[in-house]
């Protein structure tokens, strides 16, 4: 899923909790942000 520049933090929340950004999806999965996605690689 890729947002675009009009989306907000409410979309956001609405789409994965959370509010801060980068908020990473692989293959339609919730991975998190960039301490997450460090993980999911790692």
């Amino acid at each position: 899923m890729i947002l675009g520049k009009d989306a907000t933090t409410v979309t956001l929340r609405a789409i994965s909790g959370r509010t801060t950004v980068p908020q990473v999806f692989i293959g339609g999965k919730h991975i998190g942000g960039s301490e997450e996605l460090e993980a999911y690689l790692g």
